[in-house]
């Protein structure tokens, strides 16, 4: 039913590809010697929105509420093929449907009072633009509590050249959310999962 009703609904498609940054700083040299400047710092503060059986998840449907730069929006992210996303594709797809809201706190609150659950992580985001605008990628710089990554957004032509114009072929792609590879990186780190991923410091 629920699927039935979304693919009535306007969505934006997405398309794009995470690496996780060991070296955060040689990455932006790369970039800035490419002409690419950051447009945009920001904190960003998320509730993913869960039933309980996590079925939502398992029919590739992701809520989520956000909250940055003083606007909150809540977001349904869709995987195309109706399940959950695997992390061994070439691109990671999902039709995308927002909604300004008022308070996304309030927004997960008044979830759980239907019998919802939710988690939050949050993040500090770089925005990179290239000036001149030669390119319509997104570049986006993530600083995570579990580590620092990078995502490209936009056509797979353009991915491909900015993944070899920063010398990542031999890098491993990540083509899920940050929920599931916070799961990963809790496995391959004998660590027990949170569901408050939150920051005990500033960090810009």
């Amino acid at each position: 039913m629920i699927k039935q009703y979304i693919t009535k609904m306007r969505a934006f498609k997405e398309i794009k590809i995470k690496f996780r940054l060991e070296n955060k700083k040689d990455i932006q040299k790369k970039l800035l010697s490419m002409d690419w400047v950051i447009s945009s710092l920001y904190f960003q503060k998320e509730y993913r929105i869960k039933d309980l059986k996590d079925e939502l998840s398992r029919n590739g449907i992701f809520p989520r509420a956000r909250s940055e730069s003083g606007k909150s929006t809540f977001t349904i992210k869709v995987n195309p093929n109706g399940e959950m996303p695997k992390n061994n594709c070439k691109y990671f797809e999902r039709l995308e449907y927002n909604l300004e809201i008022e308070d996304a706190q309030k927004m997960a609150e008044m979830f759980s009072l239907l019998g919802y659950k939710y988690r939050i992580l949050e993040k500090y985001r770089q925005d990179w633009i290239n000036p001149d605008k030669k390119s319509s990628l997104s570049i986006f710089i993530d600083s995570l509590p579990f580590g620092n990554y990078m995502e490209l957004e936009g056509s797979p032509k353009e991915i491909e050249l900015m993944v070899k114009n920063l010398s990542l072929e031999k890098n491993t792609r990540i083509t899920v959310a940050y929920w599931k590879e916070y799961k990963r990186y809790c496995e391959e780190n004998n660590l027990i999962e949170e569901d408050q991923l939150s920051f005990k410091r500033d960090l810009i």
